[in-house]
C-alpha cells in the first residue's frame, strides 16, 4: 500500500509540474528527431562504410556479428540506446526532484553537462551486457554443430526430433539465466544515475552505492515496476484504441479523390503526431517518476519534490512546435505520393504451390494456376550429377524421411516418393525444364537458386540455358539469397529481372543492379520501404500466410505477397487493389498505431 501511495503522489506531482515536463519532452524529441538520429546514422554509416556491404546480409551477417568487428558493431548499439535512454531520463530526473523544475532549460544544461559520464555509464552496462551474450552466442553455435549439423535444419524445424528439443531447451536454459542476470544487475544499478546527479559520484562508485542503498528492497522496487507497468498500459492502451476506433470511423467518410481528401488527412495527421508524442512523453516519465520516488526512500537523500511550475507556454515554444508539426506532416504527404503511391499487389505462390499438396512438385504448380496466382516460387539446386532439381532443402529427410540429399545422383533423388498429407496428392521431385514446360505462357515463375556450400560454378549458366531453351525469359524472375548468383547472372547478361532474398540485413545494402528485394514480412517496417524505393525496387514480402499479414504488408508497400495460402489471401489482395489512395494512407496511419 506505501508503494501504491508513493506512486499516486508521484502523479500528483506530474500534474503540478506537466508544463514543465511537457517543455522538455517536446523539444528532447526534436532534438533525437533532428540531430541525434540523423547523427548515429551518419557515424553508424561511416562505420559501416569499412565493411563490405555483401558481408552485411543474410547468412555472412552472422558471420560478422560473431567477428569481433561485429561484437564492437553490437557494443556500440547498445552503448548508444542507453545514451538515449539515460539523457532523456537525467532530464527527467532534474524537473522531478530538484528546486530547478520551474526552468526546463536549466535540466538542459544540466544533462549536457553530465553527458560524459553517462556515457561512461552507458559503456560499462553495455559491457555487461556483452558479457552475457558473448557465451550465450558460443552455447549456441556448439549446440548446432553438435546436435543440429547432419540434416537440413528444416527437417529439425518441421519435425522436432528429441535432438533439437535438447539443443532448444539448453540454449533456452541459459538464455533465461542471462535475462536473469542481467536483471539482477539492472535493478542493482537502478540508483546510479541519480547518484551521478545529485551526489556528485563517480561512475564506478555510483554503480557499487546503488547495489548498496537497493539492498534488501529489491523486492519493494519489483513493486514500483510492476505499478509502472499496470500505469503504461493504462495510459497508452485507451489512448491507442481511440486514435485506432478514429481513423476506421472516419475511413467511410473519405472523398474518394486523394486531394479532396487531403485536408482531412493534415488534421488526422496532426492529431496523431500531437497523441503520440503525447504517449511517448508520458512512458518515459512514469519510469523517472518511479526512478524518483525509490531514490527519495533511500537513506541520507534530503530532496525535496518541487511544486512551482510555470502554467504557460510561451508564444515562440507554441510556433517552433507548429513548425515541427507541418514539417512532419509534410514529411508524411511526400513518402506517401512519392515513396508509397497505391501499387497493385500480385500474389506468388511459394515452392510452386503453397500448402495446397506438396512443395516444389509438379502437383503444386497446377495447383497455384488453378487458384489464381500470378507467380509461382520454385527453388533449384543443382545435384551432384550436375542436373537443375527443384528442390529446397538439402535433404528429402522433412519430406520424405530419407536422407538421399543434393549432392547425390538426381536418378537417386527424383524415384523417392514423397509423403503427401490427407489432402495432398502423390508426389515425386522433378527437374526444371518440366517445371518450365508446365508453366509456360500460363504462370510465371519465381526461380530461386539455391545452394548449400559453395555456389555451384554450372548453376546458374544451365539455368539461364533452359530458360532460354523454353523462350521464357520474359515469364521469368531470378530470385536467391546469394549475391554472388545474382552478380553471376547479371554478367551473362541475365535479361529477366534478378531480386535479392533478404533474411537479414545490417546497414545500406548495395541494391545496384536489382529489380527487386523478397523481404521477410515479420521483418519489412517503413523505413526500409523507404530505402528500397530509393533505389526503384519492388518489394516483395514472404512468407504471408493470414490475412492480417497480408495487409499488413501491403499497407507498408508491397508489391507481391509470397504465400502458402493462395485461396487465403487472393480476396484479401483483390479488396486491398480496389482501395482509393487516401483510403491505404488512413489504413497505413492505423497500422502505425497497432
Amino acid at each position: 500500500m506505501q508503494a501504491l501511495r508513493d506512486i499516486l503522489g508521484a502523479i500528483a506531482q506530474v500534474r503540478r509540474s506537466a508544463v514543465a515536463l511537457l517543455r522538455f519532452q517536446l523539444v528532447f524529441k526534436a532534438l533525437l528527431l533532428v540531430v541525434l538520429i540523423p547523427l548515429a546514422a551518419s557515424l553508424g554509416g561511416i562505420g559501416l562504410s569499412l565493411v563490405n556491404a555483401n558481408d552485411l546480409a543474410n547468412l555472412k551477417l552472422v558471420s560478422f556479428l560473431i567477428s569481433p568487428v561485429g561484437f564492437i558493431s553490437i557494443f556500440l548499439l547498445i552503448s548508444a540506446f542507453l545514451l538515449y535512454y539515460y539523457l532523456e531520463q537525467a532530464g527527467m530526473l532534474f524537473l522531478l526532484a530538484t528546486d530547478k523544475g520551474n526552468q526546463w532549460q536549466h535540466s538542459f544544461r544540466l544533462m549536457t553537462r553530465h553527458a560524459y559520464p553517462i556515457l561512461r555509464i552507458s559503456a560499462l552496462q553495455s559491457g555487461a551486457a556483452m558479457m552475457l551474450l558473448i557465451p550465450l552466442i558460443l552455447i549456441g553455435l556448439g549446440l548446432y554443430h553438435w546436435l543440429l549439423s547432419e540434416y537440413d535444419i528444416n527437417y529439425y524445424l518441421n519435425e522436432l526430433p528429441a535432438e533439437f528439443i535438447v539443443a532448444v531447451s539448453l540454449l533456452g536454459l541459459a538464455g533465461a539465466a542471462a535475462i536473469v542476470a542481467l536483471g539482477i544487475w539492472m535493478l542493482n544499478w537502478q540508483l546510479a544515475l541519480p547518484l551521478m546527479l545529485f551526489e556528485k559520484m563517480p561512475v564506478k562508485q555510483a554503480l557499487l552505492e546503488s547495489k548498496l542503498r537497493l539492498h534488501g528492497d529489491r523486492h519493494k522496487f519489483f513493486i514500483y515496476l510492476l505499478i509502472w507497468f499496470g500505469l503504461r498500459l493504462a495510459f497508452a492502451i485507451p489512448l491507442l484504441a481511440a486514435l485506432s476506433w478514429s481513423i476506421d470511423a472516419l475511413v467511410p467518410m473519405l472523398p474518394q479523390d486523394f486531394d479532396s481528401a487531403l485536408p482531412w488527412l493534415v488534421g488526422i495527421l496532426l492529431f496523431t503526431t500531437l497523441s503520440l508524442i503525447f504517449i511517448s512523453g508520458i512512458d518515459s516519465l512514469l519510469f523517472a517518476m518511479v526512478t524518483t520516488r525509490i531514490y527519495l526512500r533511500t537513506p541520507n537523500t534530503s530532496l525535496q519534490l518541487n511544486c512551482d511550475t510555470p502554467k504557460h507556454l510561451p508564444l515562440w515554444f507554441k510556433t517552433a512546435f507548429i513548425s515541427i508539426l507541418l514539417l512532419l506532416i509534410a514529411d508524411n504527404y511526400y513518402l506517401a505520393s512519392d515513396f508509397f503511391p497505391k501499387q497493385k499487389v500480385q500474389i506468388t505462390a511459394h515452392r510452386a504451390g503453397g500448402f495446397a499438396e506438396i512443395e516444389n512438385t509438379l502437383t503444386g504448380l497446377r495447383s497455384a494456376i488453378k487458384q489464381g496466382a500470378d507467380l509461382a516460387e520454385i527453388d533449384v539446386q543443382l545435384s551432384g550429377d550436375g542436373q537443375l532439381i527443384v528442390m529446397h532443402d538439402r535433404d528429402l529427410m522433412r519430406l520424405a524421411g530419407n536422407d538421399v540429399s543434393i549432392f547425390d545422383d538426381a536418378s537417386s533423388l527424383l524415384q523417392v516418393p514423397l509423403t503427401p498429407s490427407a489432402q495432398q496428392q502423390p508426389a515425386t521431385l522433378s527437374r526444371l525444364n518440366d517445371f518450365l514446360r508446365e508453366a509456360k505462357d500460363k504462370i510465371r515463375l519465381n526461380i530461386e537458386l539455391k545452394f548449400y556450400g559453395q555456389l555451384p560454378p554450372q548453376l546458374v549458366p544451365k539455368t539461364l540455358a533452359l530458360i532460354d531453351q523454353y523462350q521464357m525469359a520474359d515469364q521469368v524472375v531470378l530470385s536467391s539469397l546469394s549475391i554472388a548468383a545474382l552478380n553471376q547472372a547479371a554478367q551473362l547478361n541475365a535479361p529477366m529481372p534478378l531480386g535479392l532474398i533478404v533474411s537479414a540485413t545490417l546497414g545500406g545494402q548495395d541494391f545496384s543492379g536489382y529489380d527487386f528485394v523478397a523481404v521477410n514480412q515479420g521483418q519489412l517496417s517503413s523505413s526500409d520501404m523507404v530505402h528500397y524505393r530509393q533505389h526503384k525496387l519492388q518489394v516483395h514480402a514472404w512468407t504471408v500466410n493470414t490475412q492480417a499479414a497480408a495487409e499488413r504488408a501491403m499497407l507498408l508497400g508491397a508489391d507481391n505477397l509470397i504465400t502458402d495460402e493462395v485461396a487465403l489471401i487472393k480476396p484479401k489482395v483483390e479488396a486491398f487493389n480496389q482501395l482509393s489512395q487516401a483510403e491505404i494512407i488512413l489504413r497505413r496511419l492505423h497500422l502505425l498505431l497497432r
